[in-house]
C-alpha cells in the first residue's frame, strides 16, 4: 500500500502490477475490491471526492435538495494532469495500461470521461447513474475515446418512487447499445438485488472484466 495526496484528493494504491485502475472510493473499500480482483493489477482509490459537483458534468436539480455541481471537468484534469503522472512516478513502471471504474455518480463520471479522454484503455460503470438529466442525449451525439466499456446495474434498481431513478436500468441498456454501435468491445450485466447489493463485489467484478482474460457469454 502506498498514498499520496494531489490537492484536495487523497491517493491509496492496492496490489502490484502495470494495469492500474483508478476509482472515486474510500482507501477501505478499494482494498476490498483489491482483494477479490484477484489479479496482478493496482486499485488506485481516489479520496476526498466531493460526489455532487466532481463526478457530474453540468449542473442538474439533486435528487432531494440543492443541485448537482459542474466539476467533472476539473476533477477530470486534475487525475489526467497531476494524479495518474504521479501514480505511474511512485509505481515507477515504463508500460502501463490505465483504466477507469466507478460507482453511481463515478460510474456517471468513467463513461463521461470515455468521450473526453482516450487516455484509458477501459472504464467500468458499475451501477452507474447513468438517468442523470440530459446525459443519454449527450452520450448519443458524442463518441467514445475507449476500446471497451464494462456496464453492470442491479436488476430491481428501477423499482423506486423516483422517476429520474427509475429509468436507470433502461438508460444502461441505451448506453450500451449506444457503444455497441460505436464497436466499443462492451458487456452489460444485470446484477441481482438493488443499487446498494454487494458494491464492492460488483467492481471487482468490473475490474476482472477490465483487466482480465474476459468470456463474453453475458453480453445481452
Amino acid at each position: 500500500m502506498d498514498t499520496f495526496d494531489a490537492g484536495k484528493y487523497h491517493v491509496t494504491l492496492f496490489g502490484h502490477g502495470n494495469r492500474i485502475v483508478f476509482i472515486p472510493e474510500k482507501a477501505e473499500s478499494a482494498e476490498r475490491i483489491s482483494d477479490m480482483s484477484g489479479q496482478d493489477t493496482v486499485i488506485a482509490a481516489l479520496d476526498g471526492v466531493d460526489w455532487n459537483n466532481d463526478l457530474t458534468p453540468w449542473r442538474a436539480p439533486g435528487l432531494r435538495s440543492g443541485e448537482f455541481g459542474d466539476g467533472a471537468e476539473e476533477f477530470l484534469r486534475v487525475l489526467t494532469s497531476d494524479i495518474i503522472p504521479m501514480t505511474l512516478e511512485r509505481l515507477s513502471v515504463e508500460e502501463y495500461e490505465l483504466y477507469l471504474a466507478g460507482y453511481s455518480l463515478a460510474g456517471l463520471f468513467a463513461v463521461w470521461a470515455a468521450t473526453r479522454t482516450d487516455i484509458f484503455e477501459g472504464v467500468a460503470s458499475v451501477s452507474g447513474s447513468l438517468w442523470y438529466d440530459g446525459f443519454i442525449d449527450y452520450l448519443t451525439g458524442a463518441r467514445l475515446l475507449v476500446p471497451e466499456i464494462y456496464f453492470s446495474v442491479g436488476e430491481a434498481e428501477s423499482r423506486t418512487r423516483s422517476k429520474r431513478l427509475a429509468k436507470v436500468v433502461d438508460m444502461t441498456s441505451t448506453a450500451y447499445i449506444i457503444a455497441k454501435g460505436q464497436k466499443i468491445d462492451t458487456v452489460m450485466r444485470l446484477n441481482h438485488g438493488g443499487h446498494f447489493n454487494e458494491p464492492e463485489k460488483r467492481c471487482a467484478d468490473a475490474v476482472g472484466w477490465l483487466t482480465g482474460d474476459r468470456r463474453k457469454e453475458g453480453n445481452i
